[in-house]
């Protein structure tokens, strides 16, 4: 949530306005500025949704001084839930025979998902097909560290024993 100058100073190289455009370019998900006090619930609810769904990001929120100073009462925001991307059962199934047929698997982690469930379910996974798991940079809480299964983290460059690993791979399930 940022502050802006008045609305009718908008567009006019006020005093302290803010080009969100340029200055969070590049840098957030989403952004958008609140003009009337009813139009809060709405994008506020919005920007909920818009931060957490997909890959988390940041996203920005003008407020006008003078939308600031408008009477709201009581308003509610409301999210809904976050939309989240699952595989389909044909594509469950398919990485399954892929996997009975691989003899050199790799798991490959991101961080699109980082819950506990998560990553239980990750280790069962690993543990119930035998395949060694890796996770992108700064991923390292996704697997256990210590786990017997556990090739390591990538870094922002592969060591050449990862550039080995994955060269010999005959399957590398990205998750």
């Amino acid at each position: 949530l940022i502050g802006q100058v008045e609305t009718p100073n908008l567009n006019r190289d006020a005093v302290q306005e803010i080009d969100t455009g340029r200055a969070f370019n590049g840098l957030i998900k989403w952004s958008t500025r609140i003009d009337s006090a009813a139009q809060v619930p709405e994008m506020m609810a919005r920007a909920f949704s818009v931060a957490l769904g997909g890959t988390p990001g940041p996203v920005v929120i003008e407020l006008p001084a003078d939308v600031l100073e408008m009477d709201a009462g009581l308003l509610t925001a409301r999210v809904h839930g976050v939309a989240r991307a699952e595989p389909s059962r044909a594509a469950v199934e398919q990485a399954a025979i892929l996997l009975e047929d691989a003899e050199r698997p790799i798991l490959l982690v991101g961080g699109e998902c980082r819950t506990a469930e998560f990553r239980e379910d990750l280790v069962a996974l690993s543990e119930h097909w035998n395949v060694p798991v890796a996770v992108t940079a700064k991923m390292q809480d996704q697997y256990p560290n210590d786990h017997r299964l556990w090739i390591g983290h990538l870094g922002f460059f592969m060591s050449p024993a990862h550039v080995r690993l994955f060269e010999r791979a005959d399957l590398i399930i990205a998750i």
